[in-house]
């Protein structure tokens, strides 16, 4: 895997991660075609797993771009709140998208599947997610309990939804264990939609 290494302490200031959130919603809005080959070959991040407390359920993951690169800011729930306003970059765990080289858990079958998908459908299904009701994801919600290891992947990849127009729901998979016997975590939701599991309040960052 080339260039998925993530950052623990973040190196980048709270105005720096704004401004990248910022960048994403405008690509999204503006630009859908420049965030489909900013996804060329780039499926998968590191999230390395610190001393999470026993407070946190999630990890919110947002999108963000710098320059050309996508990158994902890993933020415990907790911390994802008014009260932390001015020091959230202190939690923030940097995790650049790269290329993946050769209690929810989900069978290999359908996650290698939905993995598939990504690769197949990113570049179709990025334009038509981005003109219906709730467009692009700007956040992932990704339950504690998925990561298994001090190092998990994280994948990019696409769940079929028949309710959905597009006919797909974006997803992440959490590949954990060894590459011989791999583990792969799906409790996973993509946001917006926002709704009773998901508040609008819950995800603070969205709204600077």
């Amino acid at each position: 895997m080339n260039n998925t290494k993530s950052t623990l302490a973040s190196g980048l200031s709270r105005q720096e991660i704004i401004d990248a959130m910022d960048n994403w919603r405008s690509a999204i809005k503006k630009d859908v075609d420049f965030i489909v080959d900013c996804f060329d070959k780039k499926t998968t991040f590191e999230y390395t797993k610190e001393d999470i407390s026993d407070e946190v359920n999630d990890i919110h993951m947002y999108p963000g771009l710098i320059k050309s690169e996508i990158v994902f800011f890993a933020i415990p729930d907790i911390y994802d709140s008014e009260k932390y306003s001015d020091t959230f970059e202190k939690y923030v765990q940097v995790c650049p998208l790269g290329e993946l080289l050769a209690g929810n858990e989900i069978d290999s079958k359908e996650a290698l599947e939905r993995m598939q998908a990504w690769e197949d459908n990113y570049k179709s299904w990025l334009p038509k997610q981005a003109a219906t009701t709730y467009g692009i994801f700007q956040v992932f919600t990704v339950a504690k309990i998925d990561f298994l290891d001090d190092a998990d992947k994280v994948t990019m990849a696409l769940e079929a939804a028949d309710g959905n127009p597009t006919g797909f729901v974006a997803d992440l998979i959490v590949t954990a264990g060894t590459q011989a016997a791999p583990l792969y975590e799906d409790f996973v939701h993509a946001i917006p939609p926002f709704g009773i599991t998901a508040l609008v309040t819950d995800y603070y960052l969205l709204t600077l």
